[in-house]
């Protein structure tokens, strides 16, 4: 993965489950799905007690934006030209009035 970012939810006043973003870059649909599948199977090696909802990805095979959900983490994998046009980051920091 490239250019990651990480972004404190819960400091800019956010009142979802998870507290905290991970935002990062994939060079191809392929590459963000196997990724996102390697995660979870890492996290679940893990057999961490804290973590209860073993962590799934949302989306399909073919998307071009993975959501993986780590307790209270969100993991955002994009791809690279899809990532600039949704631009997250500058979202969640700059939220409508």
């Amino acid at each position: 993965m490239k250019d990651v970012s990480v972004v404190n939810l819960k400091a800019l006043g956010r009142t979802s489950m998870e507290n905290y973003a991970i935002v990062c870059s994939g060079f191809s649909i392929r590459h963000l799905y196997s990724t996102a599948k390697m995660l979870c199977s890492e996290v679940k090696k893990l057999e961490c007690p804290e973590i209860v909802n073993l962590p799934k990805v949302a989306g399909r095979k073919d998307d071009s934006w993975m959501l993986v959900c780590i307790k209270e983490i969100q993991v955002h994998i994009i791809l690279d030209e899809y990532r600039n046009d949704l631009d997250l980051e500058f979202r969640w920091l700059n939220p409508p009035p």
